[in-house]
């Protein structure tokens, strides 16, 4: 009888695995899809952090790419990229930005928060360069956008912010800093996206 007792429960352990086991992925609809743009509303900043000289360079800018027209709702999942970028309006230093090899940055989606309704895609080996009184400073990292999700499903994107992320020195003088802190909010081109 004890042994019964213990089948069943088994039984009914595994049973309740099975109804609770993980669901498929999402799929994620974006549309149009395809190439996009996004502006910066004000200034895109970039802080010197631990550096000998303060010094914070603003910029406008505006970033051109892609985004593929669906993928699935997993952290890490390719989701466009960004193929071009320009700066203009800086306000301090002679600031200039470098794409690596190939001439692109990735865009992987990293988090579909419906309760805050966000959605954030991962800009990866994000670099760029300004000089600084002769020094030329590079800087390399992944930065977070967290897009605004409008509605209720199907959504509308809104704004895309770019929290503060910290960028490492890849190469430079002692004037460089060790670290910037970039942020900045962009108007993206609005996408309608859906969940299935």
């Amino acid at each position: 009888m004890f042994n019964r007792a213990r089948i069943a429960l088994l039984a009914a352990v595994i049973a309740l695995l099975g109804l609770t086991g993980t669901a498929a992925a999402t799929t994620v609809s974006l549309s149009p899809a395809g190439r996009i743009s996004a502006s910066t509303l004000g200034w895109i900043s970039f802080l010197n952090v631990g550096g000998l000289i303060d010094l914070t360079v603003s910029c406008q800018s505006t970033l051109t790419g892609s985004l593929d027209a669906s993928f699935a709702d997993v952290p890490g999942t390719h989701a466009g990229s960004i193929i071009g970028g320009s700066f203009s309006d800086c306000d301090s230093g002679t600031f200039d930005y470098l794409f690596e090899e190939p001439a692109s940055w990735e865009l992987t989606l990293e988090d579909i928060d419906l309760t805050a309704k966000t959605l954030t895609l991962r800009l990866h080996d994000y670099s760029y360069e300004y000089v600084l009184l002769g020094n030329t400073c590079l800087y390399t990292g992944d930065l977070d956008l967290t897009v605004a999700l409008n509605g209720s499903g199907p959504y509308t994107t809104g704004l895309a912010d770019l929290a503060v992320a910290n960028l490492t020195k890849a190469s430079g003088g002692a004037l460089c800093a060790p670290e910037v802190a970039a942020n900045a909010q962009f108007s993206l081109t609005t996408q309608t996206v859906t969940l299935r």
